[in-house]
């Protein structure tokens, strides 16, 4: 999307801008998720790289990364990448590569190019602002990010402990982990629909002390086209009610408007208790009652049984299965991953999600990161087909091949209000 300052002469004939040269993203590639952190920048071109004077890439919140374009380099076969496929609209593309500092995890990438103009006419702008494209980098899963300090990674030795031992170490390494008091965060659902990307994206607030989730009902972007102002759209109210009308191209998100919480746990810690203004404090004299003694007691929500000691990134990882005691309608985890060193929960799969709807019909795959020192839902997927809608519900049926849920952009505001926490959103994609 081209920019113009706002200064520009309101005669300046902007035709010119069909002439303009076209840039694309080729690495990483657009909207790409779980980009390296440490990843050159290769761009196609019909070979106009001259034009450009400056390249940033701006996080959601922080500091721009600002690159010179004097460090452009022609792609070569000796490059660390095989760039993806370059789109019919750029004819005999040039691909040019530029190296980029280390990047921060968990976080989403705007790649703005500032482009001098090409035969632009007199009072036209001589600079135009092209964004180009988007990415988020991969999760950061390193042991240094949340202060442990271990040997480097190696798999178990000695006497290899029970599955119940494991998973009682994971559920009190899990209760260790403190947060700030708000945390905002960006969360993506991406899904594929008549073979065609469906992507969107929302800004999330998350209040630590009761675990509640507000998100922004409007996304901040989607592949959906917007409502053409000009058009008009005749309604029948009956043939409406009966036949939900769409538009093409556009859809709704599977479940709702996302209010997950990013330390949502599948129940392994109590529910921290809510607090309302006026409440009285909790007696300092009750701790000072004599008692003969303490029980510390671990509930067995779930059977545990070692399946195998596998490698997991850089890591090395128990995997358990896990078979609920009763109710497995409610204790839905049925495998986890577990750092063999640190205790850390790195992966859950879970039989279902959310509280109703057909997401809790389908197996989930649950990833968790460490960002900030934070341990973090990084994401939550399923290669399912999910179809939502119909007669029935009286909205358009639509089949979701895969859907997937991304956390990142994680930071923690200050002056956020009570007030910030109020929704009237209706979702079925509630988690906390």
């Amino acid at each position: 999307t081209r920019t113009t300052p706002a200064t520009s002469a309101a005669a300046c004939d902007y035709s010119f801008l069909l002439q303009q040269p076209i840039f694309q993203l080729v690495a990483p590639e657009e909207s790409g998720v779980d980009v390296s952190l440490a990843t050159p920048l290769a761009i196609a071109s019909q070979g106009h790289f001259d034009a450009i004077r400056q390249v940033e890439l701006i996080p959601e919140s922080g500091l721009p990364i600002v690159l010179s374009p004097h460090n452009f380099k022609p792609f070569t076969a000796a490059a660390p990448f095989v760039p993806p496929k370059v789109t019919r609209s750029l004819s005999a593309p040039v691909v040019e590569m530029l190296s980029l500092p280390r990047l921060k995890p968990s976080t989403t990438y705007q790649v703005v190019l500032t482009v001098r103009t090409l035969g632009s006419p007199p009072g036209c702008p001589k600079v135009l602002t092209e964004h180009i494209a988007r990415f988020t980098t991969e999760s950061a899963t390193s042991l240094d990010a949340i202060a442990l300090s271990h040997e480097p990674p190696a798999p178990p030795t000695g006497t290899p402990l029970t599955g119940a031992q494991i998973f009682d170490n994971a559920l009190r390494e899990l209760r260790t982990f403190q947060y700030p008091p708000i945390v905002s965060f960006m969360v993506t659902t991406r899904s594929t629909i008549n073979g065609k990307p469906f992507e969107e994206t929302f800004r999330s607030l998350l209040r630590t002390s009761d675990d509640v989730v507000i998100t922004h009902s409007v996304p901040v972007m989607t592949t959906n086209q917007p409502e053409n102002p000009w058009g008009f759209r005749v309604t029948i109210p009956l043939l409406g009610s009966l036949f939900p009308s769409q538009r093409k191209g556009n859809y709704s998100e599977p479940f709702g408007v996302p209010e997950i919480s990013p330390i949502y746990s599948f129940n392994l810690l109590p529910r921290a208790p809510i607090t309302f203004p006026g409440m009285p404090p909790p007696d300092p004299n009750e701790e000072a009652i004599r008692s003969l003694g303490r029980i510390l007691t671990i509930a067995r929500d779930y059977d545990a049984t070692l399946l195998d000691v596998e490698k997991y990134g850089s890591r090395y990882v128990y995997h358990l299965k896990l078979t609920p005691v009763e109710r497995p309608n409610v204790f839905r985890l049925r495998e986890a991953w577990i750092d063999t060193q640190a205790f850390v929960i790195w992966k859950l799969r879970s039989a279902g999600i959310f509280d109703e709807g057909p997401a809790t019909t389908v197996p989930w795959d649950i990833t968790y990161t460490i960002v900030d020192g934070h341990w973090f839902m990084a994401s939550e997927s399923t290669t399912s087909t999910i179809r939502t809608g119909g007669f029935l519900a009286n909205t358009p049926q639509v089949n979701y091949d895969g859907i997937s849920y991304t956390f990142s952009d994680f930071t923690y505001p200050q002056d956020v209000l009570g007030l910030d926490f109020f929704s009237e959103v209706k979702t079925q994609a509630i988690q906390n």
